[in-house]
Order: C-alpha cells, then sequence, then structure tokens
C-alpha cells in the first residue's frame, strides 16, 4: 500500500536558540550602557535651557528697576580705583528676600514666609538663585575700546548683574564667598563656591543708566 511522504517539521536546536539569546542580551546589554550617558546629556541640556529662561526672567526685571535703586546709589561707599564695591540684590518689590526658587519648568516659588521655605515649598524647589549686583563697572579699555578716561568717567553710570542658579534638589547648604576684599581681582565675592554634585550655572549681563 502506498503512504505518501511525511512533510517533516524543521526547528532550533537548543544551541541555536542559546546562541540567539546571547547575541540579543549581548546588544542589549550594549543599548542599556547608553542610556545613563544619554539621560545625562538631555537632563543638563534640559538644565541649561531653564536656566536660561530664569536668568532672562531676572535681568529682565533688574531692566525695569530704576537704575539708582538697582545699584543702591544712595548706600555706596565711596569710589576707588582698586575696590569693586558688590552686594547680593533682593527681589524686587521686597526688603529682605535675598535667595529666589523656582521649580523643575522654571517657575518661581515664591516662599509665604520671606527666606524661609515650607516642607511643601522645599519638595517643590530644583533651582535656587543667587544675584550679585557691581554697580560700578569699568568699561573695556584698549586699541579696540574705550580710552582710559572716558572708561572711568562711565563707571558710575554702568552696573553688573550675575546670576547663579544652583540645581539643588536636594537643598544642600551653599557655601557663600564673603571673605574676600571688594577687589577685582577677586570677582568671586558674594558668589556661590562650587560644590561636588551641584551643578552651579552663571550668566552676567551689563544694565546701563539711560540718561
Amino acid at each position: 500500500m502506498f503512504h505518501p511522504p511525511r512533510s517533516r517539521t524543521l526547528g532550533f536546536s537548543l544551541v541555536e536558540v542559546a546562541l540567539a539569546i546571547g547575541i540579543v542580551a549581548f546588544a542589549f546589554v550594549a543599548l542599556l550602557s547608553l542610556l545613563p550617558a544619554g539621560l545625562t546629556t538631555f537632563r543638563r541640556a534640559l538644565d541649561t535651557s531653564i536656566c536660561s529662561q530664569i536668568s532672562q526672567r531676572i535681568v529682565g526685571e533688574a531692566q525695569q528697576v530704576d537704575f539708582d535703586v538697582l545699584t543702591d546709589r544712595n548706600n555706596l561707599p565711596a569710589s576707588s580705583d582698586n575696590r569693586e564695591f558688590s552686594f547680593r540684590m533682593r527681589r524686587p518689590g521686597t526688603m529682605d528676600v535675598l535667595l529666589r526658587y523656582f521649580d523643575e519648568q522654571g517657575n518661581e516659588i515664591i516662599p509665604a514666609s520671606p527666606n524661609r521655605l515650607s516642607p511643601d515649598e522645599t519638595l517643590r524647589v530644583i533651582y535656587a538663585v543667587n544675584v550679585r549686583v557691581i554697580p560700578r563697572v569699568t568699561l573695556p579699555t584698549g586699541s579696540q575700546g574705550f580710552p582710559v578716561a572716558r572708561a572711568r568717567a562711565e563707571s558710575g553710570n554702568l552696573a553688573q548683574v550675575t546670576v547663579q542658579i544652583a540645581r539643588n534638589p536636594s537643598g544642600r547648604e551653599l557655601e557663600l564667598n564673603t571673605g574676600a576684599e571688594d577687589d577685582p581681582n577677586r570677582p568671586e565675592r558674594n558668589l556661590w563656591m562650587p560644590r561636588g554634585g551641584i551643578d552651579i550655572f552663571t550668566y552676567s549681563a551689563y544694565l546701563g543708566k539711560n540718561q
């Protein structure tokens, strides 16, 4: 009696399956090893974008303030050639708010109590901001700049605003440089000192007095 040939179902052997799984696993390990670096780069880019927006907002607010108020002209010490007096800028409209706080989207968190965050507000803080003002800045000099005499004459009409933004969601204490003299060779006065594990973004702008 005639029997038709039976079709054989071909499959993979255990060795072939193990090799395939090994190759796929190796590829996944390589991809996963790139993930932390990619996340770090993404977070850094996001921080740069948000901090830039925050700094633009603060500089914009400073531009809206009367120049004599911004530089606290009534309380400025006498000018001298070897000193660059500086002070920390308060939030406009307040007398005692030195630090400012922002959430992960760059929205400002205004404490219910000045300079004192509640526990709920603390949980929302991602960025802390310190602003330093040098009320008398000498204009650049040199072959391509202004003459020295003109620079010194106009130095009372130009101020520098430095905005420091620290990504500090854990609320770690940042040390402020208050010990150095107001010396142009020590430009770090009234600025935060670097601390490991905390990114600090620094921006500067020059504001002039409208004549």
